[in-house]
């Protein structure tokens, strides 16, 4: 049961905030590839759930942000970021840039927003959730045996 938690935990936080998940599953005890498993299902279940919503869940992040008396900025010093990675890189920049900048739900929006496909979101998600899964499961790994002498 423990380890049905410890399972459950990281890919939680993956669908959240993928940086978190590597270091929560090390902290948890569980094995890179358990962490590496858990943390790309977790980004994926996000991956797969946004686009499906798409331009609803943009809808209504912004009414919300409008009922609460905030304004929405079409200018800020994040837009224009995104628009830069968006006009060099396309969906690849933003989806490898995703797990580390953003969070999964954050870089599927964008992603939504610039009219990318389902799949090729799914695709381009997938390839970053593999990349940086395994470069942050083994780099808190290498770190976490090197410091904390585990």
């Amino acid at each position: 049961m423990q380890k049905l938690i410890s399972y459950l935990s990281v890919y939680l936080m993956a669908s959240v905030k993928f940086a978190l998940a590597p270091p929560t599953g090390y902290g948890l005890g569980l094995s890179p590839i358990e962490i590496i498993i858990c943390t790309i299902a977790g980004m994926m279940t996000t991956a797969t759930i946004v686009p499906i919503l798409g331009q609803k869940l943009i809808s209504y992040l912004r009414n919300r942000r409008l009922k609460k008396g905030k304004p929405v900025k079409v200018f800020t010093p994040r837009k224009r970021m995104i628009v830069k990675i968006w006009q060099k890189f396309s969906i690849w920049g933003i989806a490898l840039l995703t797990p580390i900048l953003f969070s999964p739900v954050v870089g599927c929006i964008i992603a939504v927003s610039f009219g990318v496909k389902r799949n090729k979101i799914l695709l381009t998600m997938f390839v970053s959730a593999v990349f940086w899964a395994l470069v942050m499961t083994f780099g808190v790994n290498l770190f976490g045996d090197i410091f904390l002498k585990k």
